[in-house]
């Protein structure tokens, strides 16, 4: 024997609400993945800038080393050289 029509409709409009409350938390969930893969790749971003930058210091301090040997290993001599 099947039940009531109206506990049916009631059970059917219940569910529809549950179905229409998880389609709200998906959508929450799927703007919260979207925001933390666009934070992720800020992050990379940054740290990527951020190693740049700290070669781009050890570089920079480095050069007056290599600078100065390239001088020294040249001979040393400060006078220019004469172009005919």
């Amino acid at each position: 024997m099947q039940p009531p029509r109206s506990e049916t409709l009631k059970a059917i409009t219940e569910l529809e609400k549950e179905i229409a409350s998880l389609e709200t938390a998906n959508s929450a969930a799927s703007r919260t993945v979207e925001l933390r893969k666009k934070q992720f790749a800020l992050l990379l971003h940054v740290n990527t800038i951020e190693e740049g930058q700290k070669s781009l210091i050890e570089e920079m301090r480095a050069a007056p080393h290599e600078h100065k040997n390239g001088v020294e290993y040249a001979g040393g001599c400060s006078e220019a050289m004469v172009v005919d």
